[in-house]
């Protein structure tokens, strides 16, 4: 597994349609206020875990839950911390690709929007302020949009509401824009998402859910993969991805990252359990990844007893041509928890930073990994493992009520 697939063979889709390229991206998480320093901290094997050392013992649930998930820098905001979070993620995504904010297309996705602000103030008897006003009268979904367009001045284009599956849902909606709308004049698409909902409420619902691991201070962790999986931590994020579109007979930019395919699906099973044969993310796999030579694959893997095996089933049975090595995994959730509407299209940051560095991160929290379905056992290594730079890599996304998402990414 630590030898690299080849290069897959050129193509001459150059001439025949446009394609889509990674222009730039930004990334808030707990363990980095950047893209490149959540890699980082990533690269050397640093988990949200990691905080729970300094807490005392009786740290209670929604303390604890806070302390380890949320990003500091965005608690300290005028606005609500997912407001602040998607800001910060754009105006990186942008300023990487050279571009000001203001006229791009923006598309939205997230799972609760800008709902701490309703958090910190309804029922509590506090004066009733105009953003506050604001946050009622349009919701916490449209409150960020508002939000986001007046500091950002992009133009907002849709805002896609698909549970811990939305940020992808949103990069296909781009996407397809990008290559069919042809009154849409701009090349460029941003697609943002952020979610920071580490409220009394949402904590206390999850955990009654049973999703959230062990809330303790000595045993609250996530473990996506591993045999001892639990649930999952609960984290905020920011994230953006500023799409570019080649037209035909244009050369994709050297060394760039290429979108080369997104889908969406559903599978309404249950409004919160996860299907234990997982019928639409089979099809929506086989339609889209099947034959395709994958150097890594990005599972949605929220660390829950029930989800993680039965999707490892469904990738893994397909996931290759013949003859060709099993791929590696990542789940990044076990190092910066759960997002949210915004972990998709954070996993799809971490991919593309995986390919453009070659470096898949370790997984220090796979100590026995897990057994799939079929009895074997998943032999993923934990350590930190080179990849193909060039190569090809899935990115999956899950959400309560059967919400599904999956884009692919290939290095130049």
């Amino acid at each position: 597994m630590n030898t690299p697939t080849p290069p897959p063979p050129k193509n001459d889709r150059e001439s025949s349609a446009a394609r889509i390229a990674l222009a730039g991206w930004g990334l808030i998480t707990p363990l980095g206020e950047g893209a490149w320093p959540t890699f980082s901290a990533l690269l050397a094997g640093r988990t949200l875990r990691d905080r729970a050392a300094a807490l005392p013992p009786d740290t209670e649930p929604v303390d604890l839950a806070r302390a380890l998930g949320c990003v500091s820098s965005a608690q300290h905001g005028r606005c609500d911390p997912a407001v602040e979070l998607a800001e910060r993620a754009v105006r990186e995504a942008a300023t990487m690709a050279g571009l000001a904010t203001t006229g791009l297309p923006l598309w939205l996705g997230t799972s609760k929007g800008a709902i701490a602000t309703l958090s910190r103030h309804l029922g509590k008897g506090r004066p009733v302020t105009n953003d506050l006003a604001q946050c009622v009268a349009l919701g916490p979904h449209g409150y960020l949009s508002h939000k986001l367009t007046e500091r950002l001045h992009t133009r907002p284009m849709t805002h896609h509401v698909a549970a811990c599956s939305s940020g992808l849902v949103a990069l296909d909606a781009a996407r397809r824009a990008l290559l069919c709308d042809s009154e849409n004049p701009s090349p460029y698409a941003l697609v943002a998402s952020a979610d920071a909902a580490i409220t009394p409420a949402f904590v206390h619902s999850y955990n009654r859910l049973g999703v959230l691991g062990t809330m303790t201070t000595d045993a609250y962790a996530q473990r996506p993969l591993d045999e001892r999986r639990a649930g999952f931590m609960l984290s905020e994020a920011g994230v953006a991805v500023l799409l570019r579109r080649i037209e035909p007979g244009q050369p994709m930019p050297k060394g760039a990252i290429e979108l080369v395919d997104t889908a969406t699906a559903c599978e309404p099973y249950d409004i919160v359990r996860s299907p234990t044969q997982m019928k639409s993310l089979a099809r929506l796999w086989r339609q889209h990844a099947n034959g395709r030579g994958f150097d890594v694959i990005h599972p949605h893997a929220p660390g829950t007893r029930e989800h993680d095996p039965a999707e490892l089933d469904v990738l893994l049975q397909s996931s290759s041509p013949a003859g060709s090595r099993t791929p590696d995994l990542y789940a990044v959730k076990g190092a910066i928890g759960h997002s949210l509407g915004a972990s998709g299209l954070a996993s799809l940051v971490i991919a593309a930073m995986t390919l453009r560095t070659g470096k898949r991160p370790p997984m220090p929290w796979l100590t026995e990994p897990m057994k799939l379905p079929n009895g074997r056992r998943l032999e993923t290594p934990p350590s930190m493992q080179a990849c193909n730079r060039s190569g090809s890599q899935a990115v999956l996304a899950a959400g309560f009520g059967g919400h599904l998402a999956l884009a692919i990414l290939q290095g130049i």
